[in-house]
Order: C-alpha cells, then structure tokens, then sequence
C-alpha cells in the first residue's frame, strides 16, 4: 500500500491545497512551520479520526474556518480507496463531521466511529484503539517530539509499550484475567459451601418424614377399610327403606284420599246447609212482595193507557214553549225594526250637511296643484341659493370673476361679494315664506283627503242601514197569531198523569219480582235434592278408605325404623370419609414435604459439587494456567528481543559506524550502549548521537513488527519526521545507504536538511505565504 494523494481544505495554514504522493522515495521540504507536519497529521486524522489531546480538532481546523475537509486517496492490492473527513465548528468546540469511503467505485457516508473501524479494517489493523494507535505510532509514522521519547521512557512503560505493539500484553492480561477468575471461583465456592453446610439437618428431617409417611399410609389403610364396610351397611339400610317405603307410600295414599272424600264430604254438607238457608229467606222475601202488592190500588193491565195520555200532555206542553219562544223573537224584532228607523232617518239628515263628492275632489284637486307649484318655487329658490354658495366661494377663493372672467379688483370683489350676499338673504327669506305655504297646503290637503274619507264612510254605512231597514218588515200581525194559538192550548194535568203511572209501573215491578223469587225457590228446592244424593254416594266412599287406611297402619312404623336405621348408616359413612380426608390431606403434606426435602438435598449436593468445581478451576488458574502464560509471555518477549536486538544493532551500526559505539538491548528492551569499552546512557550522548540511537531503534521496531505482524496494508510504508535532526555530513551519507534497506515501496520524509534532496526520488516544496501553505513540486 501507498498513499497516493492527500487533500487538505482549511487544515491548519492550508486553505485548499491537493498534494499527489509518488511512490518511492519523498521528501517534503520547507522552512521551519511551513506547514510539512500537517500533511503527516492530517494523514493520521483521516486513519483514526480525533484522538482526545494527542490529534485535536483545534489543532486542526483553520482558525476562523467554519468548516475543513481532508482527503487521502490509498493504492492498496484490491485497488484504489479514498477516505474523507471533515471538521465543524460548533458554538462550544470543533467536532468532526459525517466522514465517507470509496471503495471500488462505491461511497458510503459513515460516522466517525464507522469510518475508523472500516478504515482499520481495510488497513488489517486490530480493533483495540490502543493497540492500533500504537502499530501506526511506530511502524508508519512517529513525529518529531515522540522519536526519542520510546529509548528515554522508563523501563517499565518501554516494556509496557513494547507489550502492546506486538500484542504479547494479552498474556499479561490473561494472567490478571486468571487471578480475577480464580478470586471470584474460591468466592462461589466458598459461599455454596456456606449454603450447602444444612445438608445433615435436612437429611435427618427427611428420615423423620419418611417414618410419619409410613405411620400416615397405614392409618389411611385402616380408614378406608372402615369406609368400606360402612358403605355396606349402608346399602343394606337403603335396600330396607326402599322395601318398606311402598307400603308407606299406599298408607300415605290412602290417608290422602281419605282426607279428600272427608273434605268432599263436609263440602256438601256446608252445600245443603246454605241452599236451605236461602230458600227460607227467598220465600220470606216473596211473602213481603205479596204484602206490598195488596197495598197498591189499581190494576197493571192501565198502563198502556196511563202512558199514551202522558206521552199527548208531555207534547202539547213542547208545542207551548216553542210558541212562547217565537213570540219573545218576533218582540225584538219589532224592537230593532222601530230603532233602525230612526237610525235611518238621523243617517239623511246628517248626509245632508256634508258637500257632495264633486265639490270635494274639486277641492282636493285644486290643493294638490298648489302643493306642486310650491314645491317647483322651493326647488328654484334653492337652486338659486347654491349658485349663489358657488359664486361667493370662487369670489372669496378665486381671482377671476365667476359671471364676467375678468381679474378681480378688491373693491370690485367686495361689491360682487355685497350683492351675491344680498340675493342669498332674498332668496332665504323667498324660502321661508314657501315653506310656510308648503306646510299650510300640505295640511288643508290632508284635511279635504280626510272629509273625502268619512263621507265615503258615512255615505256607505246608510246605504248598509238602508238595505238592513228594507229587509224587515212589521211585526205586528205575526205576534197577534202566536198569541192567539197560545190562548188555543189546553195543558192537562201533567203531575197527576206521572203519578199514576209511576204507581201502575211499581206495582208490575212487585209482580215480576215475585214471580222470580217464586222460580229461584223452586231450583234452590231441586239443588237440595242432588246435594242430598251426592252426601250418601260420599259417606259410602269414607267408610271404604277408612278400611284401608286401617289395614295399612302398620306400614308408617316399619318404614320409620327403616329410616332412621338408614340415617345412623348414612352418618357413619360420613365420618368415614371426613377421617380419610384428613387422613389423605396428611399423607398428601407429607408427600410434598418429601419431595421438598428430596429437591433441597439434590440442590445442596449439586451446590457441594460446584463448590469442589469452583475450588478446582481455582486451583489449576492460580497453579498452572497463569504460571503457563508468564511463561509464554517470556519466551515470546526473548524471541522478539533476539530480533529485535539483532535489527537493532545492525542499524545502529550501520549509522553510527565510526562513533566507537557499539549498541544492544537489555531484558526490558532498553538500549545498552558501550562506548570505548566504558557503558554509557542514552542521556549522555550527543545530539546527533542521541538520533541516530533513535532512528535505529525505530526502524527496527518497523522491520521487526512487519515481520512478525501478517495482513498489515501499511508494511509497505514509512514515514520519518526529521530524522536526522543534529547529523553530521558523515551520518547523512551513512543515511543515503540505510534508507534502500528498508524494503518500504514509499517512504516519506519530513526534513529541512538540503543534503537529503540527493539521494531521494522525489521532491515536494512548502511554501508558506501570508500564514498560507502551498506545495511547489
């Protein structure tokens, strides 16, 4: 893998800037804060995104830039990706934005987190940010300040790191891992052993339940054997009962039917007792109506005769009060004749004050002209007065004369102004005097309409009257005719009539009476006789079930000692069953009590085998397993330390051949350093000393972890920021043959050493402007 380009948009002193990476050997050149570090920063930014205080958004992003963007194309085997991400200002802080990935001609939008775990992918980096942040930190790309850092750091943290880059931590972590494992085992099993110390108490509670089990099974044997046999005595109870309950039933059907005939029989007697009662009273009451008969006078067969003279007398009193009322008619008829006459006569002689219509419409007519020329004056007076209005404003406003259109002189205008005021003063007082009349003719109008009014009025009341009067006639003569038909009528004596035919109707009554009671005596008599008849059939039936009731009298007794035989039995089977009930439900409790004793012993067993388990696994963690991975941890760090220590001195030699300085690595990877056969420190060599150290140090690192590490995209490249800080002429030289052993296909350096310009392929200027950065290839 190679990076091919990189992208830069508001990143520190770049505003838009597009640098292409060729592969092979490249070196970015510039001043000192020209801007070369932030190409290799925002390399790492696109790789891992913002790493708390180590890579910071404001380190990054432009200062006054809302926004920036960086964007690195790599050449991998499967092809070309291009990786983008962005940063945003917010109001608090500078943030990254939604970043994106190319690959094989598809983009993805992805968020940070996303972005850096495919970018990882794709590289064949692990997972863990540290780890990975380490393998990038020193196999690519270790900046300037942290080269010397790794061979200065204490023992212990140079181990630690070491550990990490080639990820033999995790036998340190699996041994901690262990111990934890271990302490939480012995902690299980101590507490199960805790749980399980009752199991001696719940193994004699179960022998004891099984011993009352025993005893409870037996005693509900017992019960229902008992139950058994009271069952049988039952049955033979009821086989008892059910045999004497049929003589009892006919006893008891025979005492019922007795019963019945003897309320029959009683019925009957009550019957006949009430049927003679009634008929003495019957003819008592006949006896009384024959009394009352012989009291009355008369004979029933007048009756007819007594009711046609009643129904004629009754008549000839209608015909009287139907002449009497219309001889009151025919009076006040005779009353309203006299009175419209003299209504008729007040009527002409009032009409004859009154005009006549054709005065009166010749009078209205006549006013009606005189109201419309007073209201044509009205209207010409007004029509005069606004001309007037007009004329006196244009005079008053204007400098030309509204009548002449001549320029107005101000004696002129006020002559004009005099005049056209006096027509006003005229022709107002012209108006009052024609609204005066207005007012006097419009009234004497409505007057003349009003006379015009109540003579058509009056006019057609006396003709009404008129044809009213014509319509009657006198009376006279027919109220002398009803007089004398009333004088013709004869009433007879229409009390009298009622009262002898109110006697005849009663005593017929009293005859109908009588002959009824006389009908109801004689079939109360024939009732008597069949209730009679009915008595001695019931009184012979009595006598036969009395006989059977008799003969059946035993039967209650027998059926009686049955029963309650059958009621001891039935009652003794129900403290059978009560007593296997409580006998069941005792047997059942212990059952459960059993099995909850049985679960409780199966659980503290399994609880004392986890426990020996947990104590077990505690043992072989803490026994064998972390002594094993101790161990693998040792070799494995002195297999690498022998590589390493092997790369190591080669390069160290290779850069520092004539120093007199021979180098090697101790057990914590420490550089151990003998100088003119004296051992010295890193801390004591000179500055350019102290570099070449580290650069050895470092570019054995990069061969020993792309060696042994497989699938990293990034073995093919290497990254050096001015690693030959302090060189002398003789060192650079040396350092034209070390950079060709490498094996890396691109290899980017950061220098402002013109010397190193020499022996690399390509070239690529900073340049930096008005706090702005361009690259001049």
């Amino acid at each position: 893998m190679i990076f091919s380009q990189v992208r830069l948009q508001n990143i520190r002193s770049y505003v838009d800037e597009t640098i292409t990476l060729p592969a092979g050997s490249v070196l970015l050149s510039g001043d000192i804060g020209a801007g070369k570090s932030t190409i290799l920063k925002a390399i790492e930014f696109v790789i891992f995104g913002l790493k708390g205080t180590d890579l910071t958004g404001s380190t990054l992003l432009r200062h006054g830039a809302g926004k920036g963007m960086v964007e690195v194309t790599l050449v991998l085997d499967s092809g070309e990706v291009i990786i983008r991400r962005g940063l945003k200002r917010t109001k608090t802080s500078i943030v990254q934005d939604i970043g994106s990935l190319q690959a094989n001609g598809v983009l993805e939008e992805l968020t940070p987190e996303e972005l850096r775990a495919k970018v990882l992918l794709l590289l064949g980096y692990p997972a863990s940010a540290r780890n990975a942040n380490l393998l990038y930190r020193y196999t690519v790309y270790t900046p300037q300040e942290d080269m010397k850092r790794i061979i200065l750091e204490p023992a212990e943290q140079r181990l630690e790191i070491i550990r990490n880059l080639f990820l033999v931590d995790r036998y340190k972590q699996a041994k901690l891992n262990a111990e934890l494992v271990a302490k939480e085992y012995r902690a299980q099993a101590r507490a199960l052993e805790r749980e399980a110390a009752g199991k001696s108490l719940v193994e004699q509670r179960g022998k004891h339940v099984a011993a009352a089990l025993a005893s409870a099974q037996a005693e509900l044997s017992d019960t229902q054997a008992a139950l058994t046999k009271t069952k049988g005595q039952l049955e033979q109870a009821s086989a008892s009962v059910a045999a004497s309950r049929r003589d009892q039933d006919a006893f008891t059907e025979a005492q019922a039917r007795l019963g019945s005939l003897l309320a029959t029989l009683d019925s009957l007697k009550g019957q006949a007792t009430g049927l003679l009662k009634d008929k003495a009273a019957l003819e008592q009451e006949r006896l009384a109506v024959m009394r009352q008969l012989d009291k009355l006078p008369g004979d029933s067969s007048q009756i007819s005769a007594a009711r046609a003279a009643l129904l004629a007398a009754e008549r000839s009193q209608a015909s009287q009060q139907a002449l009497k009322q219309t001889h009151a008619v025919l009076v006040r008829e005779q009353a309203q004749y006299v009175k419209a006459a003299a209504e008729q006569q007040a009527a002409r002689k009032r009409l004859a004050t009154l005009p006549d219509a054709t005065t009166l419409s010749q009078r209205i007519e006549s006013l009606e002209q005189e109201l419309s020329q007073c209201m044509a004056r009205r209207a010409t007076v007004q029509a005069g007065i606004s001309e007037q209005g007009r004329i006196l404003s244009e005079l008053e406003e204007g400098d030309v004369c509204p009548l002449c259109n001549q320029d107005l002189t101000d004696a002129y205008r006020e002559s004009l102004l005099g005049s056209a005021k006096q027509h006003v003063a005229e022709h107002n007082a012209t108006l009052t005097g024609l609204e005066s009349d207005h007012v006097r003719v419009s009234g004497a109008l409505a007057g003349a309409r009003k006379e015009a009014k109540d003579y058509d009025a009056l006019r057609e009341s006396l003709l009404s009257r008129l044809n009213l009067l014509d319509g009657r006639k006198d009376t006279t003569d027919d109220i002398e005719r009803v007089d004398a038909q009333l004088a013709a009528i004869m009433i007879a004596d229409l009390p009298g009539l009622r009262a002898t035919l109110a006697c005849l109707e009663q005593k017929q009554q009293l005859l109908d009476k009588a002959k009824g009671l006389e009908e109801r005596s004689q079939s109360i008599a024939s009732s008597i006789g069949e209730v009679k008849a009915r008595m001695a059939s019931a009184q012979q039936q009595v006598s036969a079930a009395q006989q059977a009731v008799d003969s059946l009298a035993h039967a209650k007794a027998a059926f009686d000692s049955a029963l309650a035989m059958q009621q001891q039995a039935n009652d003794a089977l129900l403290q059978a069953k009560s007593r296997e009930s409580q006998a069941t439900a005792a047997l059942a409790g212990l059952q459960r009590e059993a099995a909850h004793l049985a679960e409780q012993l199966a659980l503290l067993a399994e609880k004392q085998r986890s426990a020996q388990n947990y104590t077990t696994l505690a043992t072989w963690l803490t026994g064998f397993f972390s002594p094993l991975a101790e161990t693998i941890e040792r070799h494995v760090l002195h297999a690498i330390r022998a590589e390493f220590g092997q790369v190591f001195s080669s390069w160290f030699s290779a850069i520092l051949d004539d120093e007199g300085i021979d180098a090697r690595l101790d057990e914590s990877f420490s550089p151990l350093l003998v100088q003119n056969e004296y051992e010295t420190t890193p801390q004591h060599l000179s500055g350019g000393e102290l570099t070449g150290l580290a650069l050895s140090y470092r570019l054995a690192l990069n061969k020993v972890l792309n060696n042994l590490t497989q699938g990293i995209a990034t073995r093919d490249v290497l990254i050096l920021d001015e690693p030959t800080d302090g060189f002398s002429s003789e060192q650079l030289d040396r350092v034209r043959d070390v950079f060709p052993q490498t094996g890396a296909k691109q290899t980017i350096i950061v220098s402002h050493e013109p010397k190193i310009e020499a022996f690399v392929d390509h070239c690529l200027r900073i340049h930096k402007e008005n706090a702005t950065s361009q690259v001049i290839a």
